[in-house]
């Protein structure tokens, strides 16, 4: 019996970590992106300010624009850290689900020591 519960929540677990993995990748795609995007744009501003024939208010509002667009880095390299955060979180999570699923089937919810070491185990921060 715990065999095959082992092999029913082996897969089932490891579905759900591999959809999380996935998840994970694909922020990390959009954010290389949107960074990659940024990096472009400060280059051709950049090369704006190389030309001579700018005047000094078109110079202060290429800079105050490079200026947005690095606090816009700063706002998505946050959110990434968030993100990633919450991702380890719900795989910690899966993980003690599934640990907490063998203990209580391997007691059989008889054992109370062993179940209540189990618990405590989980609750622990």
């Amino acid at each position: 019996m715990i065999k095959d519960f082992l092999d029913a929540a082996n897969p089932t677990a490891k579905e759900l970590l591999d959809a999380l993995k996935s998840f994970a990748e694909a922020q990390k795609a959009g954010s290389a992106q949107f960074l990659t995007m940024i990096n472009d744009t400060i280059s051709i501003l950049r090369s704006e300010l190389e030309r001579s024939e700018i005047s000094d208010s078109q110079r202060e509002n290429i800079y105050d624009r490079i200026a947005n667009l690095l606090l816009m880095v700063r706002d998505e390299a946050r959110e990434n850290r968030a993100f990633y955060e919450k991702m380890g979180k719900c795989a910690m999570s899966v993980g003690i689900l599934a640990i907490g699923g063998v203990v209580l089937l391997v007691t059989k919810g008889k054992n109370k020591e062993v179940l209540q070491k189990g618990v405590e185990m989980f609750v622990r921060k």
